[in-house]
């Protein structure tokens, strides 16, 4: 194994709660209406840009800055910390001379607050964030392993999604399926077929301590 790439909402820290909650309060102050957990969730997959224009397409510049401002104002209590093991994970895989990569559908500039937040500037050699448009996982990984100079063969790719795994399949990348966070839904996720399926982030670190060999 020489990378392992990581998905970031529901992969390495509870922050999709936080994500609707931002989203929630950014569209009632752009129309003054209120939309559910699922009716928000239904339009995730691009990023920032394109939840906002599913409900406020003529606003989309205003409700993406609203949006920046809830994350970053609620973040500190909805979402302190990463989940446990996981700085723990990513400074093992670097001290074992693994390489660690993000790809995330997310925006840029919200990635950076949660990056911040948890003080996880310097955690990942390569980053690729989120399309506007559309979900693009599968090209990001392809880039990401360039980037690195890792075969597919040769990375794992952990998200917490059943698009996560079949992204991965798709850039050839073998995939662990994050099956930790509360909103993660399993039974979609081992529908998907995972190469590995962990429903604690400590049975991952264990399976890397296992996989990936010391110096």
């Amino acid at each position: 194994m020489d990378a392992v790439i990581f998905d970031m909402d529901g992969t390495i820290a509870d922050t999709v709660p936080l994500c609707i909650e931002a989203f929630r309060r950014a569209v009632r102050d752009l129309i003054g209406k209120t939309f559910t957990d699922k009716q928000i969730t239904d339009t995730f997959g691009p990023s920032e840009e394109g939840t906002i224009a599913a409900f406020v397409p003529d606003r989309v510049a205003e409700g993406v800055e609203l949006y920046l401002r809830y994350t970053k104002a609620l973040h500190p209590a909805m979402c302190p910390a990463p989940f446990a093991h996981i700085p723990e994970i990513i400074a093992f895989l670097k001290q074992t001379g693994v390489k660690t990569a993000l790809v995330t559908g997310k925006g840029a500039r919200s990635l950076q607050i949660n990056l911040e937040q948890f003080g996880g500037q310097n955690w990942f050699s390569h980053i690729e964030t989120g399309n506007p448009e559309k979900p693009d996982k599968p090209a990001c990984i392809e880039k990401t392993l360039r980037a690195l100079s890792v075969t597919p063969q040769n990375a794992l790719y952990a998200g917490d999604m059943a698009s996560d795994v079949l992204s991965a399949r798709a850039a050839g990348v073998r995939a662990a399926a994050a099956a930790w966070a509360k909103s993660c839904d399993r039974a979609a996720l081992q529908a998907a077929r995972p190469d590995c399926y962990f429903e604690s982030a400590a049975d991952f670190f264990a399976f890397l301590k296992r996989s990936v060999p010391t110096p």
